[in-house]
């Protein structure tokens, strides 16, 4: 399996750099996409880094994987769990970190929008 993960992050080598700068959500959410049919996956999310990766599992191994490839799965919690455990602080990664809301943005946005449980619904009715 690593090397299918290897030989996939090739086809991103030009772009690497805009899913390590911000993007890393979307990476880890194309890899659980890519990996599903033969893997359980899981987007995984480190509060400490402030960063996001996919989890593999095989029969025989987990591999904690971003564009750079295989990484330390140290710190990091599966992105389901912290939701449920840390709303606000999901909802504010939503916001900043996923999809780049900016201030002038959020402003204009109507207010039922600007709460976290809309957040959530969003996410879990998905």
């Amino acid at each position: 399996m690593l090397d299918k993960i290897i030989e996939f992050n090739t086809y991103f080598r030009d772009c690497a750099n805009n899913f390590l700068r911000g993007n890393c959500y979307w990476y880890a959410h194309i890899l659980q996409k890519r990996f599903a049919p033969w893997a359980i996956t899981e987007i995984m999310y480190n509060p400490i880094q402030n960063h996001f990766c996919c989890s593999i599992s095989t029969d025989t191994d987990t591999i904690f994987a971003d564009i750079s490839g295989p990484i330390d799965s140290k710190n990091f919690v599966p992105w389901e769990d912290f939701i449920k455990e840390e709303p606000l602080e999901a909802a504010r990664i939503y916001r900043d970190c996923i999809w780049h809301i900016t201030p002038e943005t959020w402003e204009n946005l109507p207010l039922p929008y600007r709460t976290a449980p809309w957040y959530l619904e969003q996410y879990y009715n998905r």
